[in-house]
């Protein structure tokens, strides 16, 4: 079966290499059933990009991490998906690392792996971090 999408929009929006997603979705071995489950999320959110936005060219993608409550954190998510398809001729899409606590390690990890998978942008709400350092004179 031909995959719905192009391989590197579904591993853009999954978060998944492209070996990874072309090795699902052909049915190879060495896939687990949480990587499958990742790739026909991202295929089902991708549907709903495309037929709200009846997109066809180039899409923009941006990641959102906040460390918030997640009444607030639903809120933001609405309001971007709101505006999102107004943004034409833009294609903008969004991907959403939310969580109410999250510590320096795995912030430090989640805006590594957005680097290494790459991104148009990233918006960051999150506290301070306080980190045991002393403090430096004036």
């Amino acid at each position: 079966m031909r995959p719905p999408f192009p391989l590197k929009d579904i591993a853009l929006q999954s978060g998944l290499s492209l070996a990874t997603v072309d090795r699902a979705l052909h049915g190879r071995a060495h896939v687990a059933r949480a990587t499958a489950l990742k790739i026909e999320a991202a295929i089902a959110e991708l549907e709903r990009q495309y037929a709200e936005a009846r997109i066809g060219g180039r899409r923009l993608v941006i990641d959102v991490v906040m460390e918030t409550p997640q009444r607030f954190s639903n809120a933001v998510r609405a309001a971007f998906e709101a505006e999102l398809p107004g943004l034409r001729p833009a294609s903008l899409s969004a991907r959403f690392h939310v969580a109410e606590t999250i510590a320096e390690r795995n912030l430090l990890a989640i805006l590594k792996s957005i680097r290494r998978r790459g991104s148009h942008g990233v918006v960051v709400w999150c506290p301070r971090h306080q980190r045991s350092r002393t403090r430096r004179p004036n």
